[in-house]
């Protein structure tokens, strides 16, 4: 099939998951397909031209988001249809509504909805009439777990014959060196949302520090709003290596997140031997399997209660990391892939049929 990639959503470094998702499938999707993929001009340069990837990119910046929701309404199926694109997937929560061949959208979750907190008020109504259209106008949509798409159908009102949900997979392993550190410590990777739920897990390690002096807690992805203290260390984003040096060197990998629509962080730390305390919030049990300890969200009774028993027993450590392991090969692109394939290539057949 010839495939069209709307990507005019991605912001190089900017756009969290949603980066790591289009990076990691697009080369496995390009395998027996061809391409083209529909970007900005700040994205162009970080993908490049192969025997079946084409890249093009449009007139705007995607960091104006204004711009951006204009050429994806617009210029993108004027494009498609010069192209002569078979199907078009757009990875990024919004689609053009007018397409001149199949449409299908990846709508990851409903942060809008079940966290407004999180975004301003005209923010919020962008991203429920953008989310709401392109899934009603687009002949299918792909979502991340099965609990998404069940808040989409329920939510959105669309038919179960029209939502696969199709696992993620980890993320490429970094070989790099474990980050030297003299103290022990647990890590979390989690942006600056409310519904990310840092709160918890600082009353649980506020516990846990009182009986364990030695145990430090290293936060990243806050930017730069929260300053460290002697046993806290915040590190806002930093680079693949060193995020990888940390997941390796870490005693668990705690994440706390009230809300996910799959969760890349606990694969991540699955896939390099960091042991995992994660909530057990919509996509998160379903992600995390038995890889990992699953808690309430909000228990941090619960949280100090896994993590002592990881700091009081090196067999349980041991075993998790095990786990941990397995749950991350049994998610992988190929498969994410395939089934990606699949949706495209029924959208597509139905649109000959018809």
């Amino acid at each position: 099939m010839l495939i069209g990639i709307n990507l005019l959503y991605l912001i190089p470094g900017k756009v969290g998951g949603t980066e790591t998702y289009a990076r990691e499938l697009i080369p496995h999707l390009a395998v027996g397909n061809q391409l083209i993929i529909f970007c900005g001009r700040e994205t162009a340069s970080t993908f490049k031209d192969s025997k079946n990837i084409q890249v093009v990119a449009l007139p705007i910046y995607s960091s104006n988001r204004m711009a951006r929701l204009v050429v994806e309404q617009t210029l993108l199926p004027i494009m498609a249809a010069k192209y002569k694109i078979e199907v078009l997937l757009s990875l990024g929560y919004s689609a053009p509504l007018i397409h001149p061949c199949p449409s299908v959208v990846t709508i990851h979750d409903l942060n809008w909805y079940y966290h407004p907190e999180d975004f301003s008020l005209v923010n919020r109504l962008m991203w429920k009439i953008l989310t709401i259209l392109s899934a009603k106008f687009s002949d299918h949509v792909i979502t991340d777990s099965s609990a998404s798409a069940k808040s989409i159908m329920s939510v959105i009102g669309l038919q179960s014959s029209k939502v696969t949900s199709i696992l993620h997979a980890t993320p490429g392993v970094i070989n790099t060196p474990v980050k030297k550190n003299t103290r022990p410590y647990l890590f979390t990777v989690l942006a600056n949302y409310p519904h990310k739920n840092l709160k918890t897990l600082l009353q649980a390690f506020e516990i846990l520090s009182k009986a364990n002096p030695e145990l430090d807690l290293v936060v990243c992805g806050l930017g730069k709003q929260a300053s460290s203290t002697k046993r806290i260390k915040y590190l806002g984003y930093i680079t693949r290596q060193e995020l990888a040096s940390l997941y390796k060197g870490a005693l668990a990998f705690v994440f706390p997140s009230a809300y996910e629509g799959f969760g890349y962080p606990v694969l991540e730390a699955m896939s390099y031997g960091a042991p995992v305390i994660s909530s057990s919030a919509y996509s998160l049990a379903e992600v995390v399997g038995d890889g990992g300890i699953l808690v309430d969200a909000l228990d941090v009774s619960g949280y100090v209660h896994a993590i002592s028993s990881i700091i009081s027993s090196a067999k349980l450590r041991q075993q998790l990391i095990k786990r941990g392991y397995n749950r991350a090969l049994e998610l992988e692109w190929d498969r994410t892939a395939k089934l990606t394939n699949k949706v495209l290539s029924d959208a597509y057949s139905r649109s000959k049929a018809n």
